[in-house]
């Protein structure tokens, strides 16, 4: 048996009924129990402060996906899920999915059950975002964001019956009106949260108290959603990040006890948040890029941060989610939103400062997922990690491909491969004699497509499983390389595949001895000395062999005549040793407005046959302006290529 002196009995008695110091008009209450009073409520007469912790998990952009996995969000879904057990009140948004799966994959039975309860019971919130990734808004082709995102809310409604319904875009470079329409109201989001736009658009809004809104970016689709913009990023306030800045400190006994300055500056910024922002209500996104990795420290000073304030009597904070703040938001009636009708773009953080704008079948699709993160496709990432990104991409299409050969071996005895170097005239599968390809239209309406395929052989015939001729011609290829391509095919084969609505045709290709191909190969015909022409049965171009520009464009139905014209043009960067501004990666920052030409014309190539007219300009070294008309087309293709100069940035 331990005996208790009472010296030490007395001590003890002591030590819990030392006071706190007081903080002026109020006095800390230290809880005798240890516990701290987390327990929410909402007030009517305060201004009610919702702390949202959240992390924000890149899935690559200094480090690999893997990297990243490893060395850091593992350890923050541990001690997460470990701190949410302590205190029902808790509350933590994960977004992530191409990490959440993957460490949901390495959990045991028992921690998945845990975590499934804990979603239940609204401590771990999943219905922020649920996409593979914060997919980048400007670059990729709407079906892709579409698709990764269906892809993480799928995981999420079959492991867990939970539908996203807040959007969270907080770090991409911009917002387009297909996120605020098609991604937002279009997939039942209730509210969308991001943080970057122009810098004198946000200053605006703030001193307007606009920086909340009716987002009604599509006059076709007519549907809205209401929308806030964050007040200095996607971080708590500065001082209370609590990996790095110091505890709360409210041991009676600790010399640099700091209650009173941490819960009045916390109190302070508060109130000051809320002047920028309509009714009382207000939210802390409390975290950043990769915190929560020690969850104990931050849930132990949060705890204390919520006990005190309350105490403090000036605001009322709690625990919450983006849930509940959009929903006590669009409950007060009282309150009028402006409407917005444009995008985000482009996005600048200062003057001058632009920015650029994430199975076997899983695989695929989680690999080009992971590739519409905004630090992926936008460019921002370090060259590893690209790296990175093209071996996933390329892994997912292998495994793609050997899906593809599952389905399509009924209707052929050889396996299929993917040209991926087509447009460097490279393709090992079409030198063989003969070849099959397969073209499949995903559209409801027939639809003519071009096929390009290089080739060694001068002359080829193509047909349909049916022994039906399908339209072909065999064209030299025209390299827009500065450097010769080895094993470079030279010739292309252009088909015009006419594919009935979501169905798919087989062709066939053989290389007769004999063809008119060659034969029926001309130029354009001449209007000046300068200028050269070219038509299809809808068409009429023209173009300038001196500048290689477009000079004029004819719809031949209706007679009317256009006047365009086409370049290849440069802005000279702004660079210096330490200036933030520099253009670089993020920022587009050009030294003037004035635009360069690149060099003149160094040579050029028109041809003309019954279903191809093409003509290719070269400008040096430094890319090169091709025109297309095919017999069946509307309008003119136009293909440029620029080769990186070393210390310009390319407009075009």
């Amino acid at each position: 048996m331990m005996h208790v002196s009472p010296i030490a009995a007395a001590l003890a008695s002591a030590v819990r009924g030392i006071p706190l110091p007081s903080c002026g008009h109020w006095t800390p209450d230290f809880p005798a129990d240890r516990h701290y009073n987390t327990t929410p409520t909402i007030s009517t007469d305060k201004l009610n402060v919702h702390l949202i912790p959240h992390t924000h998990d890149d899935p690559g952009w200094l480090l690999t996906v893997d990297q990243y996995f490893t060395q850091e969000v593992d350890y923050i879904l541990d001690t997460v899920v470990t701190e949410l057990q302590k205190d029902p009140n808790r509350r933590f948004m994960y977004v992530e999915q191409a990490f959440f799966q993957r460490w949901w994959r390495e959990q045991t039975n028992e921690t998945k059950q845990l975590v499934k309860q804990l979603v239940k019971n609204g401590q771990l919130d999943l219905s922020a975002n649920g996409g593979w990734v914060m997919h980048d808004e400007a670059t990729p082709h709407y079906t892709t964001m579409l698709d990764q995102t269906a892809f993480g809310h799928k995981f999420l409604l079959d492991e867990f019956g939970v539908i996203p319904r807040i959007g969270w875009q907080i770090d991409p470079f911009g917002h387009s009106s297909t996120q605020g329409s098609l991604l937002s109201a279009g997939i039942g989001f209730d509210a969308l949260y991001f943080s970057r736009i122009d810098y004198q658009d946000y200053e605006k809004r703030k001193k307007d108290n606009t920086l909340e809104f009716m987002w009604k970016p599509s006059a076709s689709r007519n549907d809205s959603v209401f929308t806030g913009v964050m007040q200095n990023g996607y971080g708590g306030p500065r001082g209370f990040y609590f990996d790095q800045d110091a505890p709360i400190k409210d041991d009676p006994y600790l010399h640099d006890n700091n209650i009173c300055d941490r819960i009045n500056t916390f109190v302070d910024e508060s109130l000051a948040r809320a002047q920028h922002s309509q009714g009382n209500h207000i939210f802390w996104p409390v975290g950043e890029d990769f915190k929560f990795q020690n969850a104990v420290k931050w849930f132990k000073n949060l705890d204390k941060l919520i006990h005190y304030t309350n105490q403090e009597g000036r605001v009322n904070v709690f625990y919450s989610t983006l849930g509940n703040y959009t929903d006590v938001k669009l409950q007060d009636k009282s309150l009028q939103w402006t409407t917005k009708t444009d995008d985000f773009f482009p996005y600048s953080d200062r003057a001058n400062g632009y920015w650029y704008a994430s199975i076997l079948v899983h695989q695929l699709a989680a690999s080009v997922g992971l590739s519409l993160h905004h630090d992926g496709i936008t460019g921002t990432e370090k060259q590893a990690v690209a790296d990175d990104y093209a071996l996933r991409l390329s892994e997912g299409v292998a495994a793609g491909t050997a899906r593809l050969n599952d389905l399509l071996r009924p209707f052929s005895s050889q396996p299929f491969a993917l040209c991926l170097l087509a447009n460097m005239s490279l393709c090992n599968t079409t030198d063989s004699d003969p070849f099959t390809f397969f073209v499949y239209n995903p559209l409801p309406v027939a639809h003519s497509y071009t096929i390009e395929l290089p080739i060694i052989a001068k002359n080829a015939a193509v047909e349909l499983a049916n022994g039906t001729a399908v339209p072909s011609v065999v064209v030299p290829f025209v390299p827009v390389y500065s450097q010769p391509i080895a094993n470079a095919a030279p010739h292309q084969l252009v088909v015009q595949a006419h594919v009935p609505p979501l169905s798919w045709l087989v062709y066939h290709v053989t290389f007769p001895k004999a063809s008119s191909s060659e034969e029926s190969t001309n130029g354009w015909d001449v209007v000046t000395e300068s200028i050269m022409s070219a038509e299809n049965e809808f068409v009429r171009v023209q173009v300038n062999t001196v500048t290689g520009s477009l000079v004029s464009l004819t719809n031949k139905a209706t007679q009317t005549k256009l006047n365009v014209t086409s370049s290849l043009l440069y802005y000279q960067a702004y660079g210096k040793q330490g200036d933030s501004c520099s253009s670089g990666a993020y920022l587009f920052h050009p030294n003037t407005s004035a635009v360069h030409n690149l060099p003149a014309i160094s040579g050029h190539n028109c041809l003309k046959t019954p279903l191809l007219a093409s003509c290719v300009f070269q400008f040096g070294t430094w890319g090169s302006l091709q025109y297309k008309l095919r017999a069946w087309d509307h309008s003119v293709v136009v293909e440029w290529t620029v080769r990186y100069t070393g210390f310009t940035v390319v407009s075009f």
